[in-house]
């Protein structure tokens, strides 16, 4: 059996339905129980089982609710659906004269949905991920005329910080959770928590409504700790979970409060489906058997409950800001490399979207391309993929096998890359149609991100030059030679120069023309017995392909000594190669075979101050892996990109970002960057791959906020072999990473800026200039913004269609609330605030295609430009 099984059988606009008070309300103790199916999505059966015992399920509580309207408001069935995924299952497979009366049940309060897709694990997640996974949730506010207030992460231990900003910026206004308490190694996982009902503050001070219980143990004997309040099923036995709340002391001491909710009854049941004959299970029989003068159980669809606490104890409740760190979070490392693909195609997508937004501008009648039903449904199956990829059971231990498991996760990650794949591609053919080419070999840089930049440009050539022909990359502009280099490796040549003055979310135009004379390719960088020095770096390679006496020549420090190194996987012997050198870069390669089959390449440039490493496992592994770097920095503090927040990697007695207690700290988030900050010196780590880092040398114990050492994970079972996907899924080849660069104190701005250009490498376009009027500007820009620490995050097409014109994304890094100005170029004669799924709330002031504004702390808006065609 296995180790989660195991242990659990051994150890208008609104969801109508809230109940008005009255005046005697006040001093009447009032019950909330809310029935539902906590769904184990792949774990206790397959999609097709679930699609339908969803089905079955709606029908029974549809009918049951028809069955109980002539009872007291408090007596009615109702039915809460823990993801969305039970909506889009019963729109998908039942008639329309169906899916409307589910609708307008929703809209009576007497069935609940959330904005979120499934119970998830969202610390290995991307920011922008989960905001996409919530999109079809904003695709059905709209559709249906709904809102909807809650979002749910069950039964994992743990809860990341910026996720209560970024579900606030989706409209989202309370939450639950309840916890499993099993293969858990949060120590106080089940013991009293600081506070059960709170404000959940996001890093922007957004909130949430959270109610999260302490984990009440075992109401009777037979019965486990997470089938009672605390746990992801608090009514499983409704008349016991009443009898606690109301006997016990610390409960009581906990919740002092006339509204008491208890929510949850299915537990790992695939089905629960209970008539109103069963007087125990049935919860308007409950309902009505329990109540008396002095207290009312009521049937709930959890938003009455919310709104009734909030009414009656929201000024006085307690406020928590903080991260619980990861825990089943974790287990995606144990498929790394698809993983990997999922979090890369996001940061494709940036690009994808950008470049569409562009080619509309150069032609509006692109616009019928993206509204095109095939791409649309891509789309939405895409957001759909999104919000099942992190579906809590990674655990893989149920009785669907791991095989399978890994099989649907492969599934489920290319309906996201093959969206993203067909966006870019259909958004890159369009641009090279419409800016003009006079030369044959003409082609557009493209610059997916918010500020105009320089970076290194490699792309291949169509053809392998014949020997002794020269050619050069010249700027169509300026009409001058830049310097460039070639490679050629089999029947493969690639070309690289560095790309200059690029413009925010534009473009400019380069050309290969033919040179007369061979130009001086000797590359001012050195490499000789292991050791490499540019203008900028001096550091020795190891033969196991790691950095050691790693010193900035910019800043005069040494950043690694020669006892410490950097990228370190284990000890080897490997090949070392020159494998390229010249005017632009110098990369050196290191082949190792064994112990596990790799490949590494460090690669300096002559006119960027950066340090990037390329690692590819070559070889199945089943052993945890983790890239080690150790910084030669005194009394360092690191910082870390969570999910929409920059963090302080301590604990909140120390003045970070961890909960004190109930948190897992062995593994952090790392997103796009971790930076270490010394008295006289930061290093940044910045990541195109990997999920998580452990900052300390002890990987098996919690976070050592003041180590000059850090472990990123490579993948692995990080809580051994029965948890996660065995030997990552059969998968040998795994690519994973790094830009290295340093400062005197680098600011979160900074960091993320140029993680993001590591992250987003600048997008060669080959241009036909076939339109008829392909006549364009030899560079063009679509927008840009006036800020020290507010960035675009994202700029795409509308969810609505040509109609719903350009979405722009910001994002304020800063510790405090910062000031912009964004001009749209495109023009525009409208902007619209938006949730992040973009459902409208309010006017935005603009004038001449210019939006000024004050973001908060750490905060995001989504704003939407009707553009002037």
């Amino acid at each position: 059996m296995s180790t989660r099984r195991n242990f659990i059988k051994a150890a208008g606009l609104t969801l109508a339905a809230s109940r008005r008070l009255t005046a005697d309300d006040a001093t009447v103790k009032r019950i909330y129980i809310a029935a539902d199916d906590h769904t184990d999505y792949m774990w206790t059966a397959d999609e097709r089982t679930y699609r339908e015992s969803f089905l079955r399920t709606l029908d029974h509580y549809l009918d049951l609710a028809d069955a109980t309207d002539d009872r007291d408001n408090d007596y009615q069935s109702r039915w809460n659906c823990d993801g969305l995924l039970w909506f889009r299952e019963y729109e998908q497979n039942r008639s329309t004269e169906a899916v409307e009366r589910l609708v307008k049940r929703i809209k009576s309060g007497h069935i609940s949905v959330p904005m979120t897709m499934l119970v998830s694990c969202y610390g290995g997640m991307p920011t922008e991920a989960v905001l996409r996974g919530m999109y079809y949730g904003g695709h059905v506010e709209r559709r249906y005329k709904l809102e909807l207030p809650i979002a749910v992460a069950m039964e994992n231990q743990t809860l990341p910080f910026g996720l209560a900003s970024l579900w606030a910026g989706c409209g989202v206004k309370y939450s639950w959770k309840g916890i499993c308490a099993c293969v858990s190694k949060v120590k106080d996982s089940g013991t009293r928590r600081k506070h059960d009902v709170y404000w959940w503050i996001g890093p922007d001070g957004e909130r949430i409504l959270m109610k999260w219980y302490s984990l009440a143990g075992p109401l009777r004997r037979g019965v486990y700790a997470n089938e009672g309040p605390g746990g992801y099923a608090e009514a499983r036995y409704p008349k016991l979970a009443i009898e606690y709340v109301e006997s016990d002391k610390g409960f009581q001491q906990q919740n002092p409060h006339d509204v008491i909710g208890l929510f949850g009854q299915g537990w790992d049941d695939l089905e629960t489906i209970v008539p109103l004959s069963d007087v125990e299970k049935s919860f308007p029989s409950v309902a009505e058997d329990l109540s008396t003068k002095t207290r009312r159980v009521i049937v709930s669809n959890e938003r009455d409950y919310f709104e009734d606490f909030a009414k009656s104890h929201g000024d006085d409740l307690p406020q928590v800001s903080c991260s619980y760190g990861n825990e089943w979070d974790l287990y995606c490392a144990s498929l790394a490399e698809v993983t990997a693909t999922v979090v890369r195609a996001t940061e494709k997508l940036r690009t994808a979207e950008s470049m569409a937004v562009l080619a509309t501008s150069l032609n509006p009648t692109f616009k019928s391309k993206l509204d095109a039903k095939e791409l649309e449904d891509r789309r939405q199956q895409a957001w759909i993929a999104y919000g099942l990829y992190w579906e809590h059971d990674w655990t893989a231990d149920g009785p669907i096998s791991r095989e399978r498991r890994a099989a649907w996760q492969r599934k489920i990650a290319k309906q996201i890359t093959d969206y993203i794949d067909t966006l870019y591609d259909l958004a890159a053919a369009e641009l090279s149609h419409q800016i003009a080419a006079k030369n044959p070999r003409s082609f557009a840089v493209f610059n997916s991100l918010g500020w105009t930049r320089a970076d290194v440009v490699e792309f291949e050539l169509d053809q392998i030059p014949d020997p002794g022909q020269t050619f050069g990359i010249f700027d169509v502009e300026t009409n001058q030679p830049l310097a460039s280099q070639i490679q050629v490796r089999g029947h493969v040549a690639k070309i690289q120069f560095v790309a200059t003055e690029i413009p925010s979310f534009g473009y400019r135009v380069y050309e290969v023309r033919d040179l007369p004379q061979a130009t001086e390719t000797v590359s001012p960088t050195r490499f000789r017995n292991g050791k490499l020095i540019s203008q900028f770096h001096e550091l020795t390679v190891t033969q196991a392909g790691a950095i050691t006496d790693w010193k900035s020549l910019v800043l005069d420090q040494v950043l690694v000594s020669e006892h410490q190194v950097a990228n370190h996987l284990e000890d080897a012997k490997g090949k070392m190669t020159l494998e390229w050198e010249g005017p632009v870069s110098t990369v050196v390669r290191i082949d190792v075979a064994r112990p596990i089959k790799r490949q590494t390449r460090i690669k300096l440039y002559e006119s960027l101050d950066r340090l990037d490493i390329e690692n590819q496992i070559l070889e199945n592994f089943s052993e945890l892996q983790k890239w080690q770097f150790q910084f030669n920095l005194d009394n360092p503090q690191t910082r870390h990109e969570e999910l929409g927040v920059i963090m302080q990697a301590d604990t909140i007695s120390r003045g970070g970002n961890y909960a004190d207690e109930n948190a897992r700290t062995d593994w952090l988030t790392l997103n796009h960057f971790v930076t270490v900050q010394g008295d006289q010196a930061s290093v940044t780590i910045a990541n195109r791959d990997c999920r998580f880092f452990h900052l300390g040398v002890d990987t098996n114990g919690p976070m050592d906020p003041r180590s000059q050492e850090l472990h990123i994970l490579a993948g692995g079972q990080v809580d051994g072999q029965e948890l996660g996907i065995q030997e990552q899924g059969g998968d040998r080849e795994f690519t994973q990473r790094f830009s290295l660069f340093a400062d005197q104190r680098l600011s979160d701005v900074d960091a993320m800026k140029r993680s993001l250009e590591f992250a987003n490498p600048m997008t060669v376009v080959l241009l036909k200039g076939a339109a008829p009027k392909a006549v364009r500007p030899i560079h063009q820009s679509l927008v840009t913004i006036e800020s020290d620490s507010v960035i675009i995050w994202a700029i795409k097409p509308a969810e609505q269609g040509s109609g719903g014109g350009t979405i722009v994304r910001l994002w304020n890094l800063a510790n405090q609330s910062s000031m912009y100005a964004l001009n749209f170029k495109l023009g525009s004669k409208k902007c619209t605030k938006t949730t992040h799924v973009e459902t409208d709330i309010a006017e935005v002031q603009i004038a001449d295609s210019k939006v000024t504004g004050e973001l908060e702390t750490n905060a995001m808006q989504t704003l939407r430009f009707a553009t002037n065609d």
